[in-house]
C-alpha cells in the first residue's frame, strides 16, 4: 500500500517543512537586502489565501514589533519586545488558514533551525515569538538607510550651495539686473549649468558683453534690448553665436 503523502506538504516529508528548507538556503546576507513595508501584513492580496511555508515567515518578520509595545491579555498588561510578536500560536493559525498541526510543525522547524524561539510567559496568558537575530539585521538595514539618507542630505546641501554659489558668479556678471528670483529658478532647473556648463556659459556671456550690439547697449546704459537673465536663461542663449568685432583701419 502507498504510503500517503500529507496533505498540507507536497512534497512529501513528514514534517512539512520543505518549502522552508528550501528558502533558508538563500538567506546569506551577501545576497542584500529587499525593503518591505509593515503595511503588507494588512494588504488583502497578502491575507487573500492559505499561507505557504515561506510567506508564514515573512508574515512574523511583518508582525515582529520595531519597538517594545504593551498589549492587554485578560486585563493584565504584558510587554512585548522589540523583535517579538505578540500573536498566540492559535491566532496566527486562523490568519494563516492553517491547522493547529501544521502551525506547530512549522515552528517545531522554525526552533531547530534557530529562526525562532518561543517563549512562555510567567503568568501562563500567552506565549511570545522570538525573532532571533532580529535586532542586528534590523540594525544593520537602519544603519544603511541611515548613511544613505545623510549621504544623500550632505549631497544636496552640497549642489545647493554649488547652485547658489555658481548662480551668483551668473548674476553678477550679467549686464542686466533685472528678475533675479526668475532667473534663479530657471538656473536651478538644469543641474549642469552650476556644474559641466559653467564654464562655458561664463564665456559665452562675456563674448556677448564683448561684441556688438551688447557692446554699444553696455557703453550707453541702455540696457532695454537686452534680455533678462531668466529668459537668457531659458533660451539656451549661450549657444548663440557672436560675431567678432570688426576693427577699421586708417584706410577704411
Amino acid at each position: 500500500m502507498a504510503k500517503k503523502t500529507p496533505k498540507d506538504n507536497p512534497n512529501g516529508t513528514t514534517d512539512g517543512t520543505t518549502e522552508i528548507a528550501k528558502s533558508s538556503r538563500i538567506t546569506d546576507r551577501e545576497l542584500g537586502w529587499v525593503s518591505l513595508h509593515r503595511k503588507l501584513a494588512k494588504n488583502s492580496l497578502w491575507l487573500s489565501e492559505k499561507f505557504t511555508y515561506g510567506q508564514a515567515w515573512v508574515d512574523l518578520l511583518l508582525l515582529a514589533n520595531h519597538s517594545s509595545q504593551v498589549i492587554t491579555k485578560r486585563g493584565i498588561k504584558l510587554v512585548v519586545p522589540r523583535g517579538y510578536v505578540g500573536w498566540s500560536q492559535e491566532k496566527l493559525g486562523k490568519r494563516w488558514r492553517w491547522s493547529r498541526g501544521k502551525v506547530l510543525r512549522f515552528f517545531k522547524y522554525a526552533v531547530q533551525q534557530k529562526m525562532v524561539e518561543v517563549v512562555q510567559q510567567k503568568n501562563k496568558l500567552t506565549t511570545l515569538i522570538h525573532i532571533i537575530n532580529y535586532d542586528p539585521y534590523q540594525k544593520t538595514v537602519q544603519q544603511k538607510i541611515q548613511k544613505t539618507n545623510i549621504k544623500r542630505y550632505r549631497n544636496n546641501n552640497v549642489n545647493k550651495e554649488n547652485i547658489h554659489v555658481q548662480f551668483t558668479k551668473f548674476y553678477k556678471a550679467y549686464p542686466k539686473k533685472q528678475g533675479k528670483q526668475d532667473a534663479l529658478k530657471a538656473w536651478t532647473k538644469r543641474p549642469e549649468l552650476s556644474n559641466s556648463l559653467f564654464e562655458t556659459v561664463m564665456a559665452a556671456l562675456q563674448k556677448q558683453k564683448e561684441a556688438p550690439p551688447w557692446k554699444e547697449w553696455i557703453a550707453k546704459n541702455d540696457k532695454r534690448y537686452i534680455p533678462y537673465p531668466a529668459k537668457w536663461l531659458n533660451g539656451a542663449r549661450w549657444e548663440d553665436e557672436v560675431e567678432a568685432p570688426v576693427n577699421k583701419g586708417w584706410g577704411d
